[in-house]
């Protein structure tokens, strides 16, 4: 489905009359599609009160385009393009429609003085408003049109610099700014049809973002080596806090393969974590315990050993994963008993094995060597 009547931008000031959007506009413009987003979120949990998660079908591909230039005016129009492998059913596009209201509505409120509370505008929506009224002059204003607004509701406002300071005010954000970084992670999802990826970071933290066509075959390198413990660098631009960590990407500008990771240096990482590592919840693995398990690889793995990935666990333990051709194993530690339940899966004959191990105890990591050794 493609709506190129979703929503219209009309752009007014003295820069947009030669019929042009100055470069420095452009980076605001993606914002819009994250307020869009974030909007139908609120109006999905808003009508589904026992739901505290939305899945990832949720989000359909929303495209940008220079749709008309009018004399004076520059009009980019915003499509909804949603997946031929992952139709949306009514429901949810109805979602997005009330969601984009909403957003119309709450600018246009803002620009009446009036109050504003959450949850009309999240602390993620307070960001995206901030970062694309820095890209206005003053005087300029960016006039949003909905054609195809639901009866009854607000079908157009005006954003301006000004406006941009009330939205961002209303919930705190002096800690967060749009900035440059580069991470390395695991691309845990691909879909080559939309050209977007799940960035997973050693913390367990995940990212979906966008990226463009020439960087489209390493992502899918990167993605095909992601059970190989596979891991990307990426730089791009994305709003990040007061210590330099990054919450949300908005463009990926690099993208390029880093060797597997070594268990030292896995281990490294698990160490930086703190409780509350998964989204508020997730106990760290303690120090001991990451020593503890550090010294008993390296005493009783060989050098050549299969590639494994060390996963921390919400309970405080680490998971270790292999998975090779058909082949799936994982052996879940728990860092204090020094005890482990291993799990082995065949893909092809769906044989599924599991058994508790002592890890102290040398048999059972020649048990593991055996059974993971013939997948390297």
């Amino acid at each position: 489905m493609s709506n190129d009547s979703f929503l219209q931008l009309r752009f007014v000031g003295d820069r947009f009359s030669k019929q042009s959007i100055p470069f420095g506009i452009l980076p605001g413009i993606a914002h819009f599609k994250a307020l869009i987003v974030e909007a139908s979120r609120i109006e999905y949990l808003k009508h589904r009160r026992n739901c505290k998660r939305i899945s990832s079908r949720f989000s359909p591909s929303i495209e940008l385009r220079l749709t008309a230039i009018k004399e004076g005016i520059v009009q980019v129009g915003i499509s909804m393009d949603e997946s031929t492998t992952m139709p949306l059913s009514a429901k949810q596009v109805n979602y997005f429609s009330r969601g984009l209201d909403s957003l119309v509505r709450t600018i246009d409120k803002a620009g009446n003085g009036e109050k504003i509370e959450p949850p009309e505008v999240t602390e993620a929506m307070s960001i995206h408003f901030d970062v694309i009224g820095k890209t206005l002059e003053y005087g300029e204003e960016i006039h949003l049109i909905r054609p195809d607004s639901i009866a009854n509701e607000c079908k157009s406002s005006v954003f301006t610099r000004q406006i941009s300071a009330k939205l961002s005010s209303t919930t705190p954000t002096d800690d967060v700014a749009c900035s440059d970084f580069v991470v390395c992670g695991h691309i845990s999802a691909f879909d080559q049809e939309n050209n977007t990826l799940r960035l997973q970071l050693h913390d367990g933290r995940r990212f979906e973002a966008a990226i463009s066509s020439d960087l489209l075959d390493t992502a899918l390198d990167a993605f095909n080596g992601y059970r190989r413990g596979l891991q990307a660098r990426v730089r791009g631009i994305g709003l990040t806090n007061s210590d330099g960590e990054v919450i949300e990407i908005s463009k990926i500008t690099e993208l390029s393969i880093n060797d597997p990771l070594n268990i030292s240096h896995q281990l490294d990482k698990l160490r930086k974590l703190s409780d509350g590592w998964l989204d508020g919840e997730g106990m760290a693995p303690s120090c001991d315990g990451i020593r503890w398990i550090e010294a008993t690889l390296r005493r009783y793995l060989p050098m050549d050993f299969s590639p494994v990935y060390l996963y921390p666990t919400e309970t405080g333990g680490i998971l270790l994963e292999w998975s090779i051709e058909s082949t799936e194993a994982s052996l879940e530690v728990n860092l204090e008993s020094h005890t482990g339940i291993w799990h082995e899966l065949n893909m092809q004959s769906g044989e599924d094995l599991e058994r508790e191990m002592n890890l102290d105890e040398g048999e059972n990591w020649k048990y593991i060597i055996q059974h993971t050794g013939g997948l390297g």
